[in-house]
């Protein structure tokens, strides 16, 4: 039998050559790097356990994935900042501070460490695919028009992030700003601690001005903010750049199937990406094992909740997150998240206005064709790091 060819060794690459194995097919894995999880080396990132129904570390058991090799840790409550207002890094003209300590009685996401070495989420994930059968083949790239999977990630940045790790004593924590004298047009900022490591992460979308000297200011910004109001003793590591992907793929086209990042399948209200690559990443190996019906399966799967999460979007670049914080804390935080990144009527009459709103950029570079594709006034103007 003839192997399936996957371009990609990332979360949606793996999670699709695991589903084609378990269904008996062989399965080739080309990666261009020379390892996994070179993209975000050491990163702390966020499993979301709210934007979908059910809890996600049974979904991904669902997908034939054991997740106990790569959760470090669960998350029942954040600290989240919001400010409105302000003209740029320096902060003049912001508004007021809000915060709000919010906390659920299950989960609302579930820790996982990246990178290539043991106890990360690409190395377990590798581990797994291997146990199966399946070949990886790493430092040779996969033109994506030759593979049956294409699982490359962002080829087009609509906004850049950069993280800078670090170690500490202190407890674990999750802390999240919104302010938009340090990130006008929808940046946001988090810290995150777990067994002694940490990341302070800033993500700029929609900046107006050139993204790799104004992202190392907003960088630095945000650590000293987290530092004000919550020291911690901390020795700090190296920063790291990546991209930051919004846009909507037409699924009806011929070539590879495209799940991940490269179909565009990510949360757009702030950006998280794992479980939608796990789960559309299955989905795609088990298309190829059936013999087709990816796009159904990715309609059914995702695309109320795309849709819903746009006007989501729309809102709180409209009207700052401090709205959404003055709704939080008076309820479950899960369940408030849920609430909002779930479908529901009024949400799916308004995504048309919100991708109107959200314009159409004269051109992009995604593997897909574009049906709606953010127009960036620094797009293209300079190599983006990472």
């Amino acid at each position: 039998m003839k192997p399936w060819r996957i371009a990609g060794a990332g979360p949606s690459g793996l999670a699709a050559a695991i589903a084609l194995a378990d269904r008996g097919h062989p399965v080739e894995v080309f990666e261009r790097r020379r390892a996994v999880g070179s993209r975000f080396p050491g990163s702390l990132q966020l499993l979301d356990n709210f934007t979908f129904p059910g809890d996600s570390l049974e979904e991904v058991r669902g997908l034939g994935i054991e997740p106990e090799g790569f959760v470090r840790g669960r998350f029942f409550g954040a600290r989240f900042f919001a400010r409105r207002g302000g003209r740029g890094a320096g902060g003049a003209g912001a508004g007021r501070l809000s915060s709000a300590d919010l906390s659920g009685r299950e989960p609302y996401g579930y820790c996982v460490r990246r990178g290539p070495e043991p106890g990360s989420l690409d190395h377990d994930l590798a581990r797994q695919a291997e146990a199966r059968g399946v070949s990886l083949r790493f430092s040779e790239p996969l033109d994506p028009a030759e593979a049956d999977i294409a699982a490359v990630g962002p080829r087009e940045a609509d906004g850049i992030a950069a993280e800078q790790h670090f170690t500490t004593e202190a407890a674990d924590r999750l802390e999240v700003l919104w302010d938009e004298s340090i990130f006008p047009g929808g940046g946001y900022a988090y810290r995150i601690v777990s067994g002694g490591r940490g990341i302070v992460a800033a993500a700029l979308i929609g900046a107006t001005d050139r993204p790799q000297g104004s992202g190392d200011a907003r960088l630095r910004r945000s650590a000293e903010f987290f530092q004000e109001r919550d020291p911690m003793p901390m020795e700090w590591g190296a920063v790291r750049w990546s991209r930051v992907n919004f846009y909507l793929c037409d699924f009806g086209r011929a070539g590879p199937l495209l799940p991940g990042e490269a179909g565009g399948l990510i949360d757009y209200t702030a950006g998280f990406g794992i479980r939608t690559a796990l789960v559309s990443g299955h989905l795609a190996g088990v298309s190829l094992a059936e013999g087709g019906g990816y796009e159904e399966r990715i309609r059914k799967r995702f695309g109320r909740s795309v849709a819903g999460a746009i006007v989501t979007r729309l809102f709180i670049e409209r009207f700052g997150f401090g709205p959404f914080l003055a709704l939080a804390a008076r309820s479950d935080f899960r369940r408030f998240a849920a609430r909002f990144a779930g479908p529901n009527l009024g949400r799916a009459l308004l995504a048309p206005l919100a991708r109107r709103r959200f314009g159409r950029a004269s051109r992009c570079h995604h593997l897909g064709p574009c049906r709606w594709c953010r127009p960036r006034p620094w797009r293209r103007e300079e190599p983006v790091p990472g």
